[in-house]
């Protein structure tokens, strides 16, 4: 990635645009990018809510909770995983764009059975700009 930045860079003067006019752009898109994905996958909004309070626990644990907070629609819906195994595929693939979004993920065997336990959270800063959002309204 850094042999991209400095090659861009160079060639911005001779593409006409002006200095760090790549790199922004570079940057702008991969957000977009990332929220694209987010906004596309059922799993995004209820995943966000419970990162807010914080969550610990096994994937089954996680699973049902998730399917607590969504419509009967929605779980019938091809899109919503349907095992726990399927939701932890799915938020492995999910996790660089949750990481961007301000979701920590995180993946570990602390379970005393050696059951998978999964850890949501949300950043300080996605806690406080939830705040501020909800305290607008």
């Amino acid at each position: 990635m850094a042999d991209f930045a400095i090659w861009v860079n160079a060639c911005e003067e001779s593409l006409g645009m002006k200095p760090g006019e790549a790199l922004t752009t570079y940057q702008s898109n991969r957000t977009e990018t990332h929220q694209l994905a987010l906004e596309s996958s059922p799993l995004y909004e209820p995943v966000a809510e419970l990162a807010q309070e914080g969550f610990r626990g096994t994937v089954a644990e996680l699973h049902t909770q998730l399917n607590c907070m969504i419509s009967e629609g929605m779980r019938r819906s091809v899109r919503w995983p349907k095992a726990p195994n399927a939701l932890s595929n799915a938020l492995r693939r999910m996790a660089a764009n949750l990481r961007a979004a301000g979701i920590e993920i995180q993946f570990s065997r602390a379970n005393v059975r050696g059951r998978s336990v999964v850890s949501l959270s949300a950043s300080e800063l996605r806690k406080r700009s939830s705040v501020i959002f909800s305290d607008a309204r």
